[in-house]
Order: C-alpha cells, then sequence, then structure tokens
C-alpha cells in the first residue's frame, strides 16, 4: 500500500472516529437539559374530623382552611417545620363526591399534585344536600414551586397553577344563585346572589339572630350565625323549629357582616 492511500485512510479513521464522539457529546447534553424524574412525596393525611384536625383549627391553619375549602383548586400554606395542602373540587349538589387517588411527585425544582374526583353512580343513594369534597394533607416545610393541573374527572376545574409559588386558583362556583322571591326583603348590593344551603338548626341567639350548623363542612367550623331578615323577625316563630332540626335554608353574605337569613324551612 503506497503513503497517500495509508494517509489518506488514516483521515478517515479520524474523521469518522470524531463523528461518533461528537454524536455521543449531543445525546449527553440533551440528556443533561432534561427535566430531572420526579420521585412519590411521602404525605400525611389530616383526618377530618379528629383531635388533631381540630387542634389546627384553633389557629392559622384553621383560618386559611375555612377560607379555602370551599373553592375549587389546590391551596397551600406554610407554618412552622410543615406545608399543608387542601386539595377541593368546589361545591357539588349532594352528598356522594370525594377526593381519590391523591399523588405528589417531586423533582429538583417543582411539586406536583395529581388527584381525582370520584363521582356518585346513578342510582347511588346520597343525601339532597350541598357539598365540599376536600382532603388536607401536609408535608415537611419545602418551598419548591407548585403544579396542578385540576382535578380528573371535576367538571367545574380550577384553572392550571402551572408553576406559581402557594397561589390559589379558585374558579370554582361560590354557591347557587336563586332569584330572589318578591317581597323576601333582600338586603346589600343590588343583584346579589342568594344562596342555599343545608344543616341543623341550633337555636335563636336573640331577637335578631339564628345559629345553624352547615351541613358538610367538620363540626369545629361548622356552627354559623345568621342575622334575621325584617321577614324572619316575623314569621320565624311560627315555624316552630327545634333543635338539631335538618332545615333547608337561603342567605346572602355581606362584607365584614354575618349573612342575611332570607328564608328556612324543614328538610323533613
Amino acid at each position: 500500500m503506497g503513503w497517500s492511500k495509508v494517509r489518506r485512510l488514516g483521515i478517515g479513521i479520524c474523521l469518522l472516529g470524531g463523528l461518533v464522539l461528537g454524536a455521543a457529546g449531543c445525546v449527553n447534553v440533551a440528556a443533561a437539559g432534561s427535566s430531572p424524574p420526579a420521585s412519590e412525596i411521602v404525605y400525611e393525611t389530616i383526618k377530618i374530623p379528629s383531635s388533631e384536625f381540630d387542634q389546627l383549627m384553633s389557629g392559622d391553619v384553621g383560618r386559611w382552611y375555612d377560607k379555602s375549602y370551599r373553592l375549587n383548586g389546590l391551596h397551600s400554606y406554610v407554618q412552622d417545620s410543615f406545608r399543608y395542602f387542601l386539595v377541593s373540587a368546589g361545591e357539588k349538589p349532594t352528598t356522594g363526591y370525594t377526593i381519590e387517588n391523591l399523588r405528589i411527585l417531586g423533582n429538583d425544582k417543582e411539586i406536583e399534585v395529581k388527584a381525582s374526583l370520584h363521582t356518585p353512580h346513578p342510582g347511588e343513594i346520597v343525601a339532597q344536600v350541598i357539598s365540599y369534597p376536600h382532603v388536607l394533607v401536609r408535608i415537611p416545610k419545602d418551598n419548591r414551586n407548585l403544579v396542578f393541573n385540576g382535578i380528573e374527572g371535576n367538571k367545574a376545574n380550577a384553572e392550571p397553577t402551572g408553576s406559581a409559588l402557594d397561589k390559589d386558583k379558585s374558579g370554582g362556583n361560590p354557591g347557587t344563585a336563586i332569584k330572589p322571591e318578591a317581597g323576601s326583603g333582600t338586603p346589600g348590593a343590588a343583584g346579589s346572589a342568594v344562596r342555599t344551603d343545608s344543616g341543623r338548626f341550633v337555636g335563636q341567639i336573640d331577637a335578631n339572630s339564628v345559629e345553624i350548623r352547615v351541613s358538610g363542612v367538620p363540626n369545629a367550623i361548622a356552627p354559623s350565625a345568621f342575622q334575621l331578615s325584617e321577614k324572619l323577625k316575623v314569621e320565624l316563630p311560627k315555624y316552630g323549629l327545634k333543635k338539631d332540626e335538618e332545615v333547608m335554608y337561603q342567605y346572602v353574605l355581606r362584607e365584614n357582616q354575618r349573612p342575611v337569613l332570607l328564608e328556612i324551612k324543614r328538610l323533613h
């Protein structure tokens, strides 16, 4: 073999080796630039009701929970050495809805929360009362950004949170709007939505207000005080409601004041 042939062969081998190494280098760079794999994060479920839940309800976590559990979406709160997650499906027309298959996944930068909603099957026996399916869990304190794409199977899903840190993306139905009857004495701003809920009648606080234990919420926060409308101040004694009777009622909210009770009747 002549010297020129040997030289050409050597150059070819070097070029081929360079291409192989270059390709390997590209593979390595792509792998390094991809998102790191997510792993399961172990969480603790706070049972509702429970003594631990009752303790939490007496502090800042309880106030955050009270403002959030009715709102469809993922809510986050950090206190002491824990980070709390509240996953809520918002308002539902009956009981029988539950949050299932909750998973919390984490990589170097983000925490992703996944869940699905169990919906009552056709013909399933449920109570005809408004409910707010939700689950409360906690993990050790962690400041990674949150990713949440809604609850699988929930028709009224919240707007995905993307990577926003501790931002509520509710978007849920805040209540059931009902056109008030003429003469009901609806207070507040014009067009204020009248809400319908159910619960157990506790009794009159005084001549102007009553207490009702709201259905579908923990006992620690269930009792609610309502101011009577002018109509109910006159008519309520005629209803003869007794303590712990199940009732359906209509009310309107007022900023920084007690909600006003417009109508109330026995469920059974």
